[in-house]
């Protein structure tokens, strides 16, 4: 797409066409303007490479390339993969709670994280980041685009994250025992591996189909040996000269196509006839390049270069097929060219919704951020088409059936009309004559004058006559001339002969003497041709061409199948009409001439039927032209490969049924891709924006990056399934397979929504489901509650609340009955439960926990839902067993109008923190000045950024208003990511 719109800017290229997955461009120009070397340096200017294929037989060249590729891109992936082992671990232990070295992995990750991450973000992810370049430079964006961004989204963010952690706290490593937050260096190389994998898998796609190819040209020897001047010598395929005389061995391949000149032997020509018989040749037989001489050796005279064989024009129509583009892509191409803006506007607007409307952080802001470009990246879209047609491509090969470009594909779909040609299609390729009826009964004369006529004729019933007691001798004939569909004309021995049709008879009248026998003929489903001379008629002969043998079959298959059926020929009426009945066929068009069955095609359109013609490929092209798709049935001419949308290399009517079949199984496929693509994005999108929080559902980007590779994987997969295509069968696999695959996406989604959230328990990302209101009701809950608090041995706060009392934001935390007052029961508040399942204290609700603080065991009720105020750093006991916790009241709650709560924690010398021992000085617990003492304050670190937003102070020991008191600012505490950092610190005495 890109490549194309940027070719297309060039007044000299006319036309342009990329197929990306099988790395194929046409591209028509002025070669008086513009040569290939120019279009290369303009490909290269959006930084793209390309490169001219050689024109010889070059059989290594493609799948080589291939094979580069793929080492490449297995460098990469497993680059990639190893770097990223270590964060995929990392990022399993926050999935897996009870894994062992928890408290040792987790606090140095991502120190672990960063090293690793600089190789992969310059060197593995460097070809992502040429390809969205390449698109800034267009002024559009494509998918590389969305990857590019987050990557450097993430990685940035990350580094911001890490250096303003080490600000806040003054570590390197994560507080005890936990990782540092907000630091996605993990993610983002996921995501870099399942790219990674995914191209690695293109490339592998691709190599097979090379392979293919590749093993189509192996057909082929390398080398030759050839006769010249008399002597053997052994020359490349791609060498070999027209009229070059060549010798083949037994069980030796034909390097070119040919006749032979001298000996016979019999040639296996399965490859192009799909017939396992081998076929015997003789002098003047023609022979072709890939096939299997079985026994003797034989000479044959070269007829065509590499470049024009049958099996390089079969090649080359694979190979067209592949980077040709059905009607459909376009569709695909047009919607992603406008998709991937729309997709960063939405990210922009998620990001500003969040930030300023909704006043959550930057980082819950540019999570959502992060997790809308991620899950919306288009792969699965691009690839909806391409795969199925790669796919497809060999199950046409398989069934011998070759495609020229894919715009039939679809218009094969919608055929309601086929019209058969009689002769060589309906019949065998053999007619035999059957009667002959003379006026003077001198039948040897006539048959003389008839093959002497016929040796000059192309027409299938000139080969009968010939065949008829061949052992006459010629005669000389002079003054030749035909007119296709009408009557032949030529001189022997001064005497003027014709052969006509029996209405060219009536017209020119000239006296047919036994009409009847003509009928009885004719109702036989014979051709009655008619010799004269000027005046009277001379001789009739009845020409009969058989059936095929699965004609009838295949003929009422597609009337069960609601096809109208109609047969083409140029037979007289009677004749044609006794030939359908055998078939079945109600529709005969008879007595039409070459240049006439344009018309007939055409007139069957206007009655609104869409029309398949099936022909041999002679006589038929203005039919084909007008008939809305072609299917020729090979006949062993050049007339075929190059005329024809569908060429039937077995000569078998079945597959007339094969490819109409395949085509629509094809684009079922490519519809459902589509709907798959666009089904990830319509679900994914909201979801990954936080549209659905309120229903307890959102994406962190990681699921979001799992996501979008389970998109392009099912994509893949479902393309894939067309390997089990059976004609006219319903496959179960292919069936049921999408409706499976969806369903196990939607639950997919599901759970990753819900894993987002209440696994990973991040207040930030779920906070909006508590209001202002409920806010409030908590704060004043707390203030108006008693409180102790207790230090584990590394200073880590564990705040207790007392309460029997059942309140309306308990229902919205999913709490919803009351503690019972006669038992000691505890409520956890949500990160401390997983802390404590991850130490195995304990595993589900009702469990017990004994000798907890002073209590001999307390019963676990329930686990409260993150809120996004103080009560997440609280546990809840009830009232009467509140006193018996061996701690000490030591913090003072209060509530604020805004609905949050500010808690003072009272020092002394006996309890100053732990963690912050080495800042609170207990011993100088005022400062004087300007003459005047004022307690001191220890600010925690978020409040104080608040603070200075609002202009409350600017330094250190700068005078502030804190519980009804002026203090002096002491200190700002370095974050502890503990309880402790929603506290202020003041001396015992300052509470007097």
């Amino acid at each position: 797409m890109l490549i194309e719109q940027w070719l297309k800017s060039s007044p000299w290229i006319k036309s342009a066409s990329v197929n990306l997955a099988a790395e194929k461009a046409y591209i028509e120009y002025e070669d008086s303007q513009i040569d290939l070397e120019q279009i290369q340096k303009e490909i290269k200017k959006i930084w793209y490479k390309s490169s001219i294929p050689p024109v010889e037989n070059n059989q290594d060249t493609e799948f080589s390339k291939r094979k580069k590729e793929i080492n490449y891109r297995k460098i990469k992936f497993w680059s990639a993969f190893v770097l990223s082992l270590p964060m995929i671990i990392f990022m399993v232990y926050d999935f897996v709670y009870w894994l062992p070295y928890f408290k040792i992995l987790m606090p140095i990750s991502a120190l672990i994280s960063l090293v690793l991450t600089i190789p992969i973000q310059f060197i593995s992810w460097k070809d992502f980041y040429q390809w969205a370049r390449s698109a800034l430079k267009m002024k559009t964006a494509n998918m590389y685009s969305l990857i590019a961004i987050w990557t450097l989204v993430a990685f940035i963010f990350s580094i911001y994250n890490y250096i303003n952690f080490y600000l806040q706290t003054g570590s390197i490593l994560g507080l005890d025992g936990m990782k540092i937050p907000n630091i996605y260096f993990e993610v983002w190389a996921l995501l870099i591996v399942f790219v990674s994998l995914w191209k690695l898998l293109e490339a592998k796609a691709k190599a097979k189909t090379s392979e293919a190819i590749s093993k189509l040209m192996w057909l082929t020897p390398p080398n030759a040996t050839i006769l010249r001047w008399k002597e053997t010598i052994n020359i490349p395929v791609n060498e070999i000269q027209i009229w070059d005389i060549i010798i083949i061995k037994p069980w030796e391949k034909l390097p070119v196509d040919g006749i032979v000149n001298q000996w016979n032997s019999s040639v296996d020509e399965s490859m192009l006839t799909w017939e396992s018989i081998p076929t015997e040749k003789n002098i003047w037989d023609k022979v072709f390049a890939g096939t299997l001489n079985k026994h003797w050796s034989f000479q044959f005279q070269a007829q065509k270069i590499w470049s024009e064989t049958m099996l390089a024009g079969i090649i080359k129509l694979i190979q067209d097929a592949q980077w040709s583009k059905a009607p459909i892509q376009s569709f695909a191409d047009k919607v992603s060219k406008y998709f991937v803006p729309i997709v960063i506007l939405l990210a922009i607007i998620t990001f500003v919704v969040w930030y300023f409307i909704l006043n959550k952080s930057i980082d819950t802001s540019l999570l959502y951020f992060a997790a809308v470009i991620v899950i919306a990246c288009p792969c699965a879209l691009w690839l909806a088409t391409p795969t199925a047609l790669m796919v497809g491509t060999w199950q046409w090969a398989k069934y011998g059936i070759l495609i020229k470009w894919w715009e039939p594909l679809e218009i094969a779909c919608k055929i309601n009309t086929i019209v058969f040609d009689k002769t060589w299609t309906l019949t065998k390729w053999k007619p035999e004559v059957t009667n002959i009826i003379t006026q003077n009964n001198n039948e040897k004369l006539i048959i003389n004058i008839a093959q002497s006529l016929e040796k000059y004729s192309e027409h299938p019933l000139a080969e009968a006559i010939l065949q008829y007691k061949c052992d006459i001798k010629l005669l000389d004939v002079e003054n030749f001339l035909a007119i296709p569909g009408k009557w032949v004309q030529w001189n022997i021995s001064w005497t003027k002969y014709l052969f006509w049709t029996r209405a060219l008879m009536n017209e020119n009248n000239i006296q047919i003497t036994d009409e009847e026998k003509i009928q009885e003929l004719e109702n036989q489903g014979k051709t009655v041709m008619l010799l004269s001379d000027w005046k009277i008629l001379l001789w009739m002969i009845a020409v009969a061409d058989q059936l095929k043998d699965d004609a009838e079959k295949i003929v009422q298959k597609l009337i069960n199948k609601w096809f109208e059926i109609y047969m083409i020929t140029w037979d007289n009426t009677r004749t044609a009409k006794a030939i359908a009945n055998q078939l079945w066929i109600k529709n005969i068009l008879a007595q039409v001439l070459p240049w006439e069955k344009s018309e007939k095609i055409k007139q069957l359109q206007s009655e609104w039927k869409i029309v398949a013609m099936v022909g041999d490929g002679i006589n038929d092209a203005p039919a084909l032209i007008q008939a809305d798709l072609w299917i020729a049935m090979w006949n062993w001419t050049d007339v075929a490969l190059e005329s024809w949308w569908i060429i039937l290399m077995r000569n078998n009517l079945e597959d007339v049924i094969n490819a109409i079949s395949l085509s629509k199984q094809t684009v079922n496929k490519i519809k459902q891709n589509m709907i798959f693509a666009f089904l990830y994005n319509i679900l994914g999108i909201p979801l990954a924006a936080g549209v659905f929080i309120k229903f307890g559902m959102m994406l962190k980007p990681e699921f979001a990056g799992l996501a979008m590779a389970m998109s392009s994987v099912s994509v893949v997969t479902n393309s894939l399934l067309l390997k089990f295509f059976r004609p006219w069968k319903t496959n179960i696999i292919s069936k049921f397979a999408p409706i499976i695959m969806t369903i196990i996406f939607l639950f997919a989604f599901r759970e990753f929504g819900q894993i987002s959230v209440w696994w990973f328990g991040d207040n930030t990302l779920i906070s909006s489901n508590t209001s202002i209101q409920t806010k409030k009701e908590i704060s004043n809950f707390l203030a108006n509650k008693q409180n102790k608090i207790w230090f584990t041995p590394t200073g880590i706060p564990k705040i207790f609340i007392e309460s029997d009392q059942s309140l309306s934001w308990i229902i919205l935390v999913k709490w919803v009955w009351i503690i019972n007052k006669d038992m000691p029961q505890l409520i956890l508040w949500y990160k401390e439960a997983l802390m404590m399942k991850r130490e195995k204290l304990f595993t589900n609700i009702w469990d017990s926990l004994k000798d907890f603080f002073g209590i001999d065991s307390i019963q676990i009720a329930w686990i409260l839902a993150p809120t996004d105020t103080f009560l997440d750093e609280v546990h809840i006991i009830n009232t009467k067993w509140f006193d018996l916790l061996n701690t000490k009241q030591n913090l003072s709650i209060q509530a604020t109008s805004s609905g949050m709560v500010d808690v003072f924690y009272y020092f002394d010398n006996d309890n100053v923190p732990l963690k912050f021992k080495d800042f609170i000085n207990p011993n100088k617990p005022t400062y004087t000045l300007n003459d005047k003492q004022y307690p001191t304050i220890y600010l925690w670190y978020d409040s104080t950024q608040e603070m200075k937003k609002a202009k409350e102070f600017s330094k250190k020991f700068d005078i502030i208003d804190e519980n009804w008191k002026n203090f002096t600012i002491a200190w700002i505490l370095k974050k502890t990511y503990t309880s402790l950092d929603m506290m202020h610190f003041i001396p015992k005495d300052s509470n007097k």
